[in-house]
């Protein structure tokens, strides 16, 4: 297995997206929490993060879809960087 393949820039991707979307999240919350504690209630709290979970899905399903492009394109049955015989 080498050090640095497909696959672990997938992963690598990936868990860069899923981080992104809880430091999101978080930063759409506090100001939420803040004010239960006498500030003006937020309104598309909860339909914002639906909609950054959705995304999330999608880019995690375009980068999934774009490694097997990648991988079948270079594998056994594609196109290789090897010369040809």
């Amino acid at each position: 297995m080498a050090c640095f393949s497909t696959a672990l820039l997938e992963n690598v991707l990936i868990a860069f997206l899923v981080i992104c979307f809880f430091v999101a999240v978080f930063r759409l919350l506090v100001p939420q929490v803040l004010s239960w504690f006498g500030g003006p209630p937020g309104t598309g709290t909860v339909m914002t993060i639906l909609g950054w979970f959705i995304g999330l899905l999608i880019a995690i399903a375009v980068i999934i879809f774009a490694f097997d492009m990648i991988a079948c394109l270079f594998g056994n049955g594609g196109l290789s960087l090897r010369g040809v015989r």
